[in-house]
This record gives C-alpha cells, structure tokens and sequence, in this order.
C-alpha cells in the first residue's frame, strides 16, 4: 500500500451551455457530485453552464456536496416553464426555431434578454445562493 497519495481524482470542470447541452452539464455534474471518489478542484461554465457550476461550487464551498446536487435540481425546476403562459411561450418559441429548417428567419441572439428577464435570473440565483 503507497502512502501519502491521495486516491481521490481532481478533475476541473468546464460547463458547457445553450440548451439542452445545459441539462446535460447538470447531469453531468449533479453525478460527479454523487461520486465522491472525485476532487472536483476547479469549474468554469460559458451561458447557463456558469450557472450549472455556481450552483455546484456553492455546495462544494458549504462542503456539502449533496447541497450542489439539490441546488442543480431546484433552480432549474424554478427555471423551467410551469404555469399556462410559460408553457404556451416555450412551445411557440420551439414552434418559431423549428421554422428555420424551412424559412429564411432573422437571425434573434440568445443574449438579447429584457430587463425583466435578466431581474428574473438574478432573483432566482439570489434565492438559491448567498453571494
């Protein structure tokens, strides 16, 4: 038996965002949190991958991993479209983006929040971390 080696692997982590590449990040990393035969040193993230991994350094912060794990689960079921309103706007939305294949459409960045939904995402992160 070696002594003095730390059998934990550290792994960094980059986040990847935009969609449903972010349910899989979350995924990813609500697994790794599970697994705690992993260091997990060091998390980046572009788009809602950075807020995939805030919510998963946060509990690594608290030093309770399972934190990371709820956190992940509970702003994205926050996030998601729940009430009549939400879910009819995601489906148009879906609708719209699916006319791409077959139309010339404008091109609409992402990144192009109103103010409103920009308050919305803050409010939730608030809500889940203490900055």
């Amino acid at each position: 038996m070696m002594t003095g080696i730390n059998k934990n692997r550290r792994i960094a982590i980059a986040c990847q965002g935009g969609g449903s590449h972010t349910a899989f990040t979350a995924g990813v990393l609500k697994t790794f949190l599970k697994q705690k035969e992993f260091s997990i040193v060091a998390l980046s993230g572009t788009s809602d991958g950075a807020i995939c991994a805030l919510l998963a350094w946060y509990g690594l912060l608290m030093r309770e991993r399972d934190l990371g794990v709820e956190l992940l689960d509970s702003f994205w079921k926050d996030n998601s479209a729940s009430s009549m309103g939400e879910i009819l706007l995601n489906d148009w939305m879906v609708w719209v983006a699916g006319l791409r294949s077959t139309a010339v459409m404008p091109e609409i960045s992402p990144y192009l929040y109103p103010s409103w939904a920009q308050d919305e995402v803050k409010r939730m992160l608030e809500k889940h971390v203490e900055f």
